[in-house]
């Protein structure tokens, strides 16, 4: 499974969230379809500003590209419950 689809499946409401900065923002530039085929290192920098507009850290312990996915995977987690915590 690629990687956006598991974020999509695990984290349905903060990938939502995503989907509508992404649009807003950089659609114009590559749309979300080609976002989402891209290799994750081209992503990481994308999900960090997203992360940065909704005051959730993004905890980068290595450069390796597996703990960055699990960073990427562990804010988004962190955004979910604080969607669910707000609702």
């Amino acid at each position: 499974m690629v990687f956006v689809q598991q974020l999509q499946s695990k984290y349905p409401k903060s990938y939502h969230y995503f989907t509508l900065f992404y649009v807003e923002t950089l659609a114009d530039k590559l749309t979300l379809e080609q976002f989402e085929g891209l290799d994750f290192m081209y992503q990481f920098g994308i999900f960090i500003k997203f992360f940065n507009t909704v005051s959730t850290d993004v905890d980068v312990f290595s450069n390796e590209e597996n703990a960055l996915k699990e960073s990427i995977n562990d804010s988004f987690g962190q955004y979910e419950e604080y969607l669910f915590l707000d609702s």
